[in-house]
């Protein structure tokens, strides 16, 4: 058993949904959290198997008083530390602002992807407890569709990147658009960094 990545994505319009929807929550949340914070990164939070797609951001203000926080001497700040601060959204000032306790706090967000996300889980199910399939065919099905899903995500990242989406923010100039598996660490993606 395949699942035809192409074909669903195509069914879903879901790079197309993914983007347009990414860059209007963006945009919700500039308006509704008008700061004079400057951003330097946004990432895409993901845990598709549980179901968790979060949109973050962090600003270099909020970074600071986090690398003050964690570190205890700030000559003896590690890379490791500032990696995982600077570009793993568990210690964001913004994350998953997409959502609330698991429902969608932004009307685009659950207008324009809550459905299709839905589709995409229910796939995700439908081979994790196929009866037809020995453990071994289960795992790589589902990790094939996992990667798939995970290299169009890159392909949104890219057209972010490359359209210079995210307008209203008071970015920095080398302001960064990435995703991250929810059980990665920052020093595992820095390669997926723009």
């Amino acid at each position: 058993m395949k699942i035809n990545w192409t074909k669903l994505n195509k069914e879903l319009d879901f790079e197309n949904s993914l983007m347009i929807a990414t860059v209007d929550c963006v945009n919700e949340f500039t308006t509704k959290n008008f700061t004079d914070e400057t951003f330097y990164a946004f990432t895409y939070d993901l845990e598709l198997e549980q179901g968790h797609f979060g949109l973050c951001l962090n600003t270099v203000q909020y970074l600071e008083k986090q690398l003050n926080k964690y570190t205890v001497n700030e000559s003896t700040q590690n890379s490791k530390l500032f990696n995982d601060l600077k570009y793993g959204p568990g210690d964001w000032k913004y994350q998953s602002f997409n959502n609330h306790e698991g429902e969608s706090s932004s009307n685009i967000w659950e207008l324009t992807m809550n459905n299709k996300l839905d589709k995409i889980y229910e796939v995700l199910e439908e081979i994790e407890f196929n009866e037809h399939m020995g453990d071994d065919e289960i795992h790589e099905v589902y990790n094939a569709l996992i990667n798939d899903i995970h290299n169009s995500i890159e392909n949104v990242v890219q057209r972010l990147a490359n359209e210079k989406s995210f307008k209203n923010l008071n970015k920095t100039e080398d302001f960064k658009i990435y995703w991250i598996h929810i059980q990665e660490n920052a020093n595992e993606i820095l390669h997926r960094i723009n």
